[in-house]
């Protein structure tokens, strides 16, 4: 059985931030309870593109 995939998308604290090394404020996680990708960028819109674009890859 295939469980619908979910998105969340929130802004990274400082500390995530510094300890990531990451290039963006936003992080979105898309799941389906067995896969996970995540996508960081300067705006909400593109974090969600980011993931959004790695989890079509995921599931080719």
């Amino acid at each position: 059985m295939s469980e619908k995939a979910k998105s969340r998308t929130e802004r990274e604290s400082w500390l995530e931030e510094r300890l990531m090394g990451s290039d963006g404020h936003y992080k979105t996680t898309i799941t389906d309870g067995k896969d996970k990708v995540e996508g960081r960028g300067n705006t909400p819109e593109e974090a969600e593109a980011r993931a959004s674009s790695r989890w079509s890859a995921k599931k080719r």
